[in-house]
């Protein structure tokens, strides 16, 4: 690589980091956020059944492996576990402050753009990985997530780098490398599937994208089709091993869940319709594309033409070009794969249960770098070897104004999800350290309030939960049940 190169390289990785450390613990955590505390530090936020005031102990430390297991089938069965056990590790030694939990979020987002760039500029070339860097360094959908504590970005760097794994699996048997070699690139794979499907269920469809792949170009090559079949084999083994030591549960959980939502899906008539797929579908697409749905929400719908003219103009550009490679479009083919199982997946479940969550845009980040690289490689191939290159430089501009606005939004303003500046549970801690005595009780109107208080309380004291209390209001009841106000978790009084 030339010194404009990496000059390059490194400009885009100090605007990339900037963007995702900017803000990082600036806004209190979120719903799904809170779920993450909670599991984590394997806390229930079931109430007891007598519901008498419970003595919490600040010193007794609930993040066992056992308690975060039952916390995360409990609680949050969609995601898989192993997120909720590295994050019980990393809080015992950063803490649980918002920062601290958004942080393996970040990193996972900055490794996701070293791994992406390393596999473009292999499989592709220098130039074209410069691009991915740029446009993944700026997407919004991959801010949003690098700056969350979810499992998101983790499991999007297990599975992306499961693809590159997969790749180099291939190429070493298509070559006839040395069977240390194989075996290596086959322990790696096989470990990263299964860290990816404890990670998030949905990443499910990558591999099934992998499969297909092997299906349809490598179905007369039986060495490469036993290896695989071996790996799956035994991935399906674990899988069966963690349904009978507790996923069942879990599985029985999500059922639960999804009958929540049809039921929403029959009072609710203007998100969870089936009626609304086409407006989901597209919304779904746009974020595929390059654009995250907000613009929808925050901007006129009608400014997403001129990006989709676009990339009609570039496709077809390319396609007047003699650029295409047997190895690039194999490849492409691969990415295709993935994003059409997704598709197929999303909206069987719209019919299925009668909602359109599933074409939800935060759940196609797993197939959304794949899609990108498309966009990248004919950018690429358009530019040198076309004579319209004033449609690939217009194709670009347009994809970097639509996701510098939505940056400038996202940090301009109380971003998507988060409604509170600071959190309100820490500063609620510290007033009830500050105040409490020893015959005093917390009380509010919701036992997790009490959990999520005491991640970040240094005292121990008794709890309680009073149904007719105001929603969001923590209070200190005395001996003689006079009740002290000390905030509102909406961040209105602390």
């Amino acid at each position: 690589m030339s010194k404009n190169h990496w000059l390059a390289i490194i400009s885009l990785f100090i605007i990339a980091i900037a963007l995702r450390i900017c803000g990082l613990g600036d806004r209190a955590l979120w719903a799904d956020e809170k779920v993450t505390a909670m599991n984590a530090n394997g806390l229930l936020a079931a109430e007891p059944i007598d519901l008498k005031a419970t003595f919490i102990d600040s010193n007794v430390k609930t993040g066992t492996f056992h308690n975060v297991k039952k916390a995360t089938l409990l609680q949050d069965s969609g995601n898989g576990f192993f997120y909720y056990v590295l994050m019980s590790g990393w809080s015992n030694l950063f803490g649980n402050s918002d920062y601290s939990l958004r942080f393996p979020s970040f990193l996972a987002s900055i490794f996701f753009l070293i791994i992406g760039f390393l596999f473009v500029r292999k499989h592709f070339d220098v130039q074209s990985a410069i691009y991915f860097l740029a446009a993944s360094s700026i997407f919004s959908l991959f801010i949003i997530y690098s700056q969350t504590a979810r499992s998101y970005e983790l499991a999007l760097l297990t599975t992306f780098s499961s693809t590159f794994a997969f790749w180099e699996l291939v190429s070493q048997l298509k070559e006839k490398s040395q069977v240390k070699t194989i075996a290596i690139y086959s322990v790696l794979y096989f470990f990263l599937l299964l860290t990816s499907i404890f990670l998030h269920y949905y990443t499910f469809y990558i591999f099934a994208g992998h499969g297909i792949f092997l299906a349809i170009h490598h179905f007369k090559e039986k060495k490469t089709l036993v290896l695989f079949s071996g790996i799956y084999i035994a991935f399906s083994i674990v899988l069966l091993f963690w349904m009978i030591n507790g996923g069942i549960d879990g599985y029985r959980l999500m059922a639960d869940k999804n009958s929540w939502w049809v039921e929403n899906a029959i009072n609710n008539g203007t998100y969870f319709n089936p009626s609304h797929l086409i407006k989901s579908f597209t919304t779904f697409l746009v974020a595929m594309l390059g654009v995250y749905n907000s613009y929808i929400k925050y901007f006129n719908v009608y400014l997403l033409i001129p990006y989709l003219v676009g990339i009609i103009l570039l496709i077809y550009t390319y396609s007047k070009t003699n650029s295409s490679s047997l190895k690039s479009n194999k490849i492409i083919s691969l990415f295709i794969y993935s994003i059409v199982i997704q598709l197929l997946f999303a909206i069987s479940m719209v019919f299925k249960n009668g909602h359109t969550l599933s074409l939800t845009p935060y759940y196609n980040i797993f197939t959304i770098p794949y899609f990108l690289i498309i966009l990248v490689y004919l950018t690429n191939e358009v530019r040198r070897r076309s004579n319209n290159v004033k449609i690939a430089n217009a194709f670009t501009a347009i994809f970097v104004i639509y996701n510098l606005l939505f940056i400038y939004h996202y940090h301009s303003k109380k971003n998507i999800f988060h409604s509170e500046e600071n959190n309100p549970y820490i500063a609620a801690a510290h007033l009830i350290d500050q105040r409490i005595s020893i015959k005093d009780t917390v009380v509010s109107k919701q036992w997790i309030d009490a959990k999520l208080i005491s991640l970040y309380s240094n005292k121990s004291y008794y709890f309680n939960c009073e149904p007719s209390l105001e929603k969001d209001m923590i209070y200190l009841k005395d001996a003689n049940s006079k009740f002290i106000s000390i905030t509102d978790l909406e961040g209105k009084r602390y």
